[in-house]
């Protein structure tokens, strides 16, 4: 998983760098990746592994071209295709009379204006002589109720600050209103009102979670926070919650190095609706998850918008989730938002020279482009 974290242009140069090794020194490489678009530009021959098993193994162009096991279809059909939504305005499965049905006023339930979050202090020991650095810098965007925010750029570009930042774990300037209120300037105390309209799903669900902490606990912890409901109440809403993300309300009793990585993300899910939120942050939600697992929840996070009309800033740097999940695209370089647009603006349309590299440096799950490639070098 040499690439498994790192932005589409990064992961580009990576494998870019891997290939002129193999090509400079005679080298033979294994790719341990559940990334199917890196197995098609690098691999010649894939193995297939499910629980711990060879299921399938071949040529790169058979497994991609003619599977034999469902597994291997399973990972195949799985794999989100940038360009397979062309030509349409909205990600699949959310419908604008469920938005209006659920939130009948529009009025954004997210509006960032002149966002600033700066680091380092030239006064303190550690920066002492250094300017402070401008992390995230004038940043201004809304989200509407029902609505997916896709927030895209390399690593370093300031996405993830901003997603804490919009939620007051971080200090910034400017101004932030979540659900009509200004939490600029707020108190930790008057932030947890605010807090059960907006909640975050972070990257890593093994880190988010106490390995110490059953996990009904730790759905129903805010609940008890927030005072809401009697303990019987609580074990009700745990239990309703952990259905609704698939699974069943016995896990409630069960610790988190007893689930695989997908079932955690889906705690962390339900941890984040315990609150009834109108808006979720999402940063790199799936980033760590194999592409089936991935698949299901994307899939989850989808039926929970159309369901409950959660709106969502979705922080991501896989761009062909971005246009699977996203109504609207910003594209954030150097601290600043440099294109916005609706979905299709951006993937079918894109002005800037910058948003165009994101695109282009996608890997194409299909071995026969990068043949082509190769042979015209």
């Amino acid at each position: 998983e040499p690439t498994t974290a790192l932005d589409v242009t990064v992961q580009a140069q990576i494998l870019k760098l891997m290939r002129e090794l193999k090509r400079e020194f005679g080298a033979s490489i294994i790719l341990i990746t559940h990334d199917m678009g890196v197995v098609a530009e690098m691999a010649d021959r894939v193995v297939i592994m499910q629980n711990g098993r060879i299921v399938e193994q071949g040529t790169a162009l058979a497994i991609f071209q003619r599977p034999k096991e469902a597994y291997t279809q399973q990972l195949l059909a799985a794999v989100p295709r940038l360009g397979a939504l062309a030509g349409t305005d909205r990600p699949p499965r959310i419908t604008q009379r469920a938005v209006e049905t659920l939130h009948p006023d529009r009025t954004p339930v997210l509006n960032v204006r002149d966002l600033t979050v700066t680091y380092g202090n030239a006064a303190s020991r550690f920066f002492k002589g250094k300017p402070p650095v401008a992390a995230v810098d004038g940043v201004s965007f809304d989200i509407l109720p029902g609505e997916t925010l896709g927030l895209v750029g390399e690593s370093g570009s300031g996405k993830s600050t901003t997603g804490k930042a919009v939620l007051g774990l971080i200090p910034f300037k400017g101004n932030v209103l979540i659900d009509g209120r200004n939490i600029a300037g707020l108190s930790q105390r008057e932030m947890r009102p605010v807090r059960r309209s907006a909640q975050m799903i972070f990257q890593d669900p093994y880190a988010s979670l106490d390995p110490r902490m059953a996990v009904g606990k730790a759905i129903g912890e805010p609940m008890i926070i927030h005072g809401i409901g009697n303990h019987s109440e609580r074990q009700d809403r745990v239990a309703e919650l952990l259905r609704r993300v698939g699974l069943t309300p016995d896990a409630g009793t069960r610790y988190p190095h007893e689930f695989s990585g997908g079932q955690r993300q889906r705690i962390c899910i339900a941890r984040a609706l315990a609150l009834e939120p109108k808006l979720i942050v999402a940063d790199e939600s799936v980033a760590a998850l194999d592409v089936s697992v991935r698949a299901r929840v994307l899939d989850l996070l989808l039926e929970l918008q159309e369901t409950m009309g959660l709106a969502y800033l979705f922080i991501s740097h896989d761009m062909a989730v971005v246009e699977r999940m996203s109504h609207n695209v910003a594209v954030m370089r150097a601290g600043r938002i440099i294109e916005t647009g609706t979905r299709r603006d951006i993937f079918e349309n894109p002005r800037d020279d910058y948003t165009r590299a994101l695109i282009a440096a996608v890997p194409i799950p299909d071995p026969e482009v990068y043949r082509g490639r190769e042979a015209h070098r």
